[in-house]
């Protein structure tokens, strides 16, 4: 589903790794040609897919949901809606 959140700049300066979260997330909503109210998949999947850390996870959908992009919701029907 996501691209590996390994990569670097090829000038070389390194990329902090929740933001290749966001710009992996960012590539696969362009891709599967998300709209608005769709739910990004769920923290756990997210983890799995990117092979990262629950932290970076959320602090890409930290930064998601300060660029407007998502909004965040807690509970049982919770997670990362696309605004």
């Amino acid at each position: 589903m996501f691209t590996d959140p390994k990569t670097q700049l090829s000038r070389g300066k390194r990329v902090k790794r929740s933001d290749q979260v966001v710009n992996g997330i960012k590539r696969w909503i362009v891709q599967t040609r998300q709209q608005v109210g769709n739910k990004l998949p769920q923290e756990k999947e997210l983890i799995d897919q990117m092979g990262v850390s629950r932290g970076t996870v959320r602090e890409a959908l930290a930064a998601l949901q300060v660029q407007g992009l998502v909004a965040i919701s807690t509970g049982p029907n919770g997670g990362a809606t696309l605004t």
